[in-house]
């Protein structure tokens, strides 16, 4: 079996990570974790992230009655229902130990601090919400990474509401080691789209650095929403269904906007969209530069088609096995990497391995290899530790 580098798992914050963190004038003002008896949440200002079941389905006590608890929609959990795993790094380890996972990257979540650790840029007080943002950036550093920096990558946040402070934060944490930035559309935030230059700063840094820009699938704030109080309405299966609408319109801004071309050097990767959209993306791509003058109109390269632009600045997280080998001799794209979602819904521990193994049994040992660890350990600039993987040798997994 290989050992397996998972790109896309999250973390249920603690409820200490701000203590001692904040400066003073803020220490009272600090994101702050409350349980109560329907559920826990954060609320910071006027904002709160609920801790939602779906969020930390990994081990789960009862598993089948959270299963249906979230079906009949009552989604919230109290942390002491948690298992150790979701928001202790030590512990962390020791399950990814048990599903023979040997490194991870990890960022927070909507129960926490978002995808994209925008929860930071909702205060109406900036000066607030970005100290709150380094203060989450330096716990994940000294507490979260520090456990085990050999087998958790650093993947920080960053800011925005300001492209120069956002590519600031970039280059402090690069400096201490972080291999990546989650980053989720500014435009959805109300903030110019990436078309404008505005950004620039934010991707130079990224590109001089080395850091991957990392975006997390996410619903998409914008769209009506329907079906009754929260969409309470709709079954949950239904708006994962459509979820990969965030993928497809951050990837369009990414190449309209103009980002792949002015830096060829960006690596980008598309965590949690599956990347059963990509057909329907790269095709629609290619009709609206063959359709007209109009459909043309604005596209950012003349050298280079839609399809060559994707297969060089993205690579795609996805627990869709059996896309691979197609889309990749139908399109040539290969950079597909191994996710574990650990702990949210979509997870599958501890039977990761053996989900990994059964879904890319049709690919070759190669082809599985790099979707494993090896394309992750070269996207990230973060070797596979010697240890994991001489003993999996040895075991001749």
């Amino acid at each position: 079996m290989q050992p397996l580098f998972s790109v896309n798992s999250h973390i249920v914050d603690p409820p200490d990570l701000f203590e001692g963190r904040m400066p003073a004038k803020f220490a009272d003002q600090a994101p702050r974790y409350q349980d109560s008896d329907f559920g826990g949440f954060w609320k910071f200002e006027d904002h709160m992230s609920f801790l939602h079941r779906t969020c930390c389905m990994a081990g789960a006590k009862d598993e089948a009655s959270w299963r249906a608890d979230v079906e009949g929609f009552n989604t919230l959990a109290r942390r002491d229902q948690l298992r150790p795993g979701c928001y202790d790094a030590t512990q962390r380890v020791a399950d990814m130990d048990i599903d023979g996972v040997a490194v991870a990257a990890s960022t927070s979540d909507p129960a926490g601090m978002g995808f994209g650790g925008d929860l930071f840029a909702k205060t109406t007080d900036q000066e607030l919400g970005f100290a709150a943002l380094q203060a989450w950036n330096d716990w994940y550093h000294e507490e979260w990474i520090s456990a085990a920096p050999d087998r958790l990558v650093p993947v920080g946040y960053t800011w925005y509401r300001d492209p120069e402070l956002a590519a600031r934060e970039v280059e402090r944490n690069a400096a201490r080691g972080f291999r990546a930035v989650a980053i989720r559309n500014p435009a959805d935030l109300d903030e110019p789209w990436f078309g404008t230059g505005h950004w620039d700063p934010l991707f130079r840094a990224c590109e001089e650095t080395g850091t991957v820009v990392v975006h997390h699938t996410d619903s998409l704030p914008w769209w009506p929403k329907r079906g009754g109080p929260a969409g309470n309405a709709y079954p949950y299966g239904m708006g994962l269904t459509i979820y990969q609408s965030g993928a497809t319109d951050f990837c369009a801004q990414i190449l309209w906007g103009g980002v792949a071309t002015r830096f060829p050097g960006l690596k980008i990767l598309v965590a949690e969209s599956g990347g059963s959209w990509l057909p329907h993306f790269v095709r629609r791509l290619d009709w609206n530069l063959g359709h007209s003058p109009l459909t043309r109109a604005g596209w950012p390269d003349p050298n280079a088609t839609p399809l060559e632009l994707v297969a060089r600045s993205f690579a795609f997280g996805t627990q869709e096995y059996d896309l691979i080998g197609p889309y990749t001799e139908e399109f040539g794209l290969s950079r597909w990497l191994f996710e574990d979602d650990y702990p949210h819904i979509e997870s599958v521990w501890p039977n990761t391995r053996a989900d990994f193994a059964a879904g890319t049994a049709y690919l070759d040992e190669a082809v599985r290899q790099q979707v494993a660890w090896k394309q992750a350990a070269e996207l990230f600039r973060f070797p596979l530790p010697a240890k994991l993987l001489a003993d999996t040798t040895a075991r001749g997994a």
